[in-house]
């Protein structure tokens, strides 16, 4: 059996790799799943009727009578369990010594590698949340009204799909964010019913920047999935594709998520500081932190982990596209 210790924390590993880690913005799981920093490992939130509680009744007050009184509907949920996901790579010694004579450092380097997996395992976790197990408005787009087929204009779906939200969630499609892929963002940025919402003003127009999208989706915001992902098993030949596919998800998100009462579709619950039980190696701010440990004869490993747990708080406040593009 292997003899392991712990290294603890590395603050300055920790740093580096947060710098040196693609930009979130190639990400989308923190934008479809907010972030919300808590204290405690597990929680609970409250939920609130969203006022659709009665049907046409006068609220007109008689002289001496009392006003309409509702109930209030107000149920507790186990909101979240946080949990640990990581990814380790090892650091021969020698193989480090010889690095560093050539001004490498594979501990920095281990802990890139180990970041990016790791990134990339959170979106795959987003993705798996986007299926009509989980989101259960939605629809299967046929062959011939799919976003990329001749003269189909996705406004008419963004239509519908954001009255069924308005209808079960109360939020009016200004509010609403859309997530998709960079392949069927490339898609809708030339698609020609939507650019004649600016041809008026930009004659001869080509193509769309993401902030002209959603102006012409008449919706919020544009959310787009850059990350790429081998789907091969293990040891396979690499097989890259998009981590979220040809799907499309219409959403409300929250700006301001609180942990007693949130609202939206989902968020994420993160832990606002990581220290070992043991208090080796100190605290860092946020779920985010790099260990190391000794693996003896002739290894140090190199640990990228964060603490957290995305979670569908309102299922209704979204709507689920399959196959939008062919």
């Amino acid at each position: 059996m292997t003899n392991r210790s712990s290294l603890g924390i590395d603050k300055a590993l920790t740093r580096f790799a947060t710098i040196s880690r693609n930009p979130m913005e190639a990400y989308a799981w923190n934008k479809v799943f907010p972030l919300i920093p808590v204290a405690g490992r597990t929680g609970k939130f409250y939920s609130f009727s969203n006022g659709f509680r009665r049907a046409a009744i006068d609220l007109k007050r008689g002289s001496g009578s009392a006003f309409k009184r509702f109930t209030t509907d107000v149920s507790l949920t186990d909101a979240y369990s946080l949990e640990e996901s990581g990814a380790e790579f090892p650091v021969d010694d020698v193989d480090a010594q010889f690095a560093a004579d050539d001004s490498v450092s594979l501990r920095e380097a281990a802990a890139a590698l180990a970041t990016a997996e790791l990134m990339i395992d959170l979106e795959r976790e987003m993705a798996g949340f986007m299926v009509a197990g989980t989101i259960t408005q939605n629809e299967t787009l046929a062959a011939g009204s799919r976003w990329d087929d001749s003269g189909v204009d996705p406004r008419d779906d963004i239509r519908d799909w954001s009255q069924e939200i308005q209808k079960a969630h109360g939020v009016a499609r200004s509010q609403l964010s859309l997530l998709i892929n960079r392949e069927t963002a490339d898609v809708l940025v030339e698609n020609e019913a939507l650019m004649q919402f600016f041809r008026s003003q930009v004659p001869g127009m080509t193509s769309m920047t993401q902030e002209q999208l959603a102006q012409s989706l008449r919706i919020k915001e544009v959310v787009i999935s850059d990350a790429v992902g081998n789907t091969a098993v293990e040891g396979a030949t690499a097989s890259n594709d998009y981590v979220f596919g040809k799907s499309a998800v219409l959403f409300y998100r929250e700006t301001n998520p609180v942990p007693m009462n949130p609202r939206g579709f989902g968020f994420t619950f993160q832990a606002r500081q990581r220290m070992r039980p043991d208090g080796r190696g100190g605290a860092v701010s946020g779920a985010f932190a790099i260990e190391r440990y000794r693996e003896e004869p002739r290894s140090e490993v190199v640990l990228a982990s964060v603490l957290q747990d995305m979670a569908v708080t309102n299922a209704t406040a979204a709507y689920l596209g399959l196959t939008v593009i062919n």
